[in-house]
């Protein structure tokens, strides 16, 4: 796993933490660290800090399990592999259904 996955996955298991047990500043400097740490968000310009994005977010944290867990093997296979064949499916365009069946390594 590179390091921008371990990041990821590492921001993901921290954030269900902090959804569940902490205070809306401790969320927001969470968030803060990861804009700072993660290789993903390198180049990010934000006219709002992290303490908006929290008090913007809902009290209520909503699981998408099967989304989050496709997205994670979706990003690293976009990240460990030379070429991964899936714009087509996430733009909705008139060939997804092709990809369909190259995705569904992903789920």
């Amino acid at each position: 796993m590179n390091q921008e996955s371990r990041f990821a996955v590492t921001f993901l298991n921290d954030f269900h933490k902090v959804s569940e047990m902490t205070t809306r500043e401790q969320a927001a400097a969470l968030l803060a660290k990861d804009w700072a740490e993660n290789p993903r968000w390198t180049g990010i310009q934000r006219n709002y800090s992290a303490a908006d994005v929290i008090r913007l977010r809902g009290s209520l944290h909503i699981e998408h399990t099967l989304a989050r867990h496709g997205a994670e093997k979706l990003w690293k296979m976009v990240n460990s592999q030379p070429y991964v064949n899936c714009l087509g499916a996430l733009t909705g365009g008139l060939f997804a259904s092709g990809h369909l069946r190259y995705l569904m390594k992903v789920v």
